[in-house]
């Protein structure tokens, strides 16, 4: 429900990211999703977000390798399920607080980044 989001968005402070969650646009309509047409490249604008769930989505394509950086406070990346390919993100093994992550079923090849521990 729209308004639901919109309220959710009221009680953010920074709402950069969410700037085409307004009332003159639908948030689906025509089996459209309108206000979730943001990139994942674009993720990492959300600097405090500490899980990401975007397991059994249909997403495509390859991530880019900054696509997580600046993220210091994330702990949780799903990415499970969809069809995803190329090599994983780099910024994915330098998060400095990463405890879970889950890629199976994905199309994902080439080099594993070293995921050091962070202890």
């Amino acid at each position: 429900d729209g308004e639901i989001l919109l309220k959710f968005k009221q009680s953010l402070l920074n709402t950069d990211a969410l700037f085409n969650w307004n009332t003159s646009i639908p948030p689906c309509a025509n089996n459209t999703r309108n206000w979730f047409r943001r990139s994942i490249s674009e993720i990492n604008k959300l600097g405090r977000l500490r899980s990401v769930f975007f397991s059994y989505n249909n997403f495509s394509g390859e991530i880019q390798d900054d696509v997580f950086q600046g993220m210091e406070v994330l702990m949780k990346v799903h990415l499970a399920n969809n069809s995803f390919t190329g090599n994983l993100p780099k910024s994915l093994a330098e998060l400095p607080r990463l405890l879970e992550v889950t890629l199976e079923n994905n199309e994902f090849y080439g080099h594993v980044p070293n995921f050091a521990s962070n202890e």
